[in-house]
């Protein structure tokens, strides 16, 4: 009976101090939690990300905790962080528009295009006025030197926003690419006006 109960009470002290480590290492996940959120809140990107690699670190596949290191990323320029976060995890639900938008913009940042636009696309599929996803394919289009494709898809920015500034920088220079200097003056005035900071 002696022995019993001293296994008994050692497999309740191991149970009891794996217990409160579990609560312990929750009470920190807690703080760290908060600091994040005010470290977002202030747009202070490097401790915001440093904190985010803590808590990736100890939960690796948290998807949520991915989108927050892939957008932290992306605010700090950094494509291919951004990259190796959000290729990770499954972006499929209309709520991940912002998430496929930055996929795709970073892709662009680094070259790869077509990548962009299947990013891109996959966001439209749930938004098919989505500004942000039509301006990277667009810019996406720019890259590929698709000049007439990226006109079609930067004018159905400016069908929403007749004076979005990059859309209209976006055809000045496709059409300069393509030698239709008037038009490419017109678009390059029209974007001026809109923003002379842009320039």
């Amino acid at each position: 009976y002696g022995k019993r109960q001293q296994r008994q009470n050692s497999q309740g002290l191991a149970w009891a101090e794996n217990n409160l480590m579990t609560d312990l290492e929750l009470s920190q996940k807690v703080e760290q939690f908060t600091k994040l959120k005010t470290l977002l809140e202030t747009n202070n990107w490097a401790e915001a990300l440093k904190v985010t690699q803590d808590l990736v670190a100890k939960l690796p596949t948290d998807s949520d905790l991915l989108k927050v290191k892939g957008t932290i990323t992306f605010f700090m320029g950094k494509p291919e962080e951004t990259l190796k976060s959000l290729e990770s995890i499954k972006l499929d639900e209309p709520d991940d528009i912002a998430f496929l938008n930055m996929l795709g913009y970073a892709y662009g940042q680094i070259g790869r295009y077509e990548e962009a636009l299947s990013s891109f696309n996959r966001a439209l599929k749930f938004d098919a006025n989505n500004v942000n996803a039509h301006l990277g394919v667009a810019k996406a289009h720019l890259g590929n030197e698709d000049y007439r494709l990226a006109i079609k898809s930067a004018q159905i920015v400016l069908n929403q926003e007749a004076m979005h500034v990059e859309a209209l920088a976006i055809v000045a220079e496709s059409y300069l690419e393509l030698e239709q200097y008037t038009e490419a003056t017109k678009y390059l005035n029209l974007a001026k006006s809109s923003d002379l900071n842009y320039f």
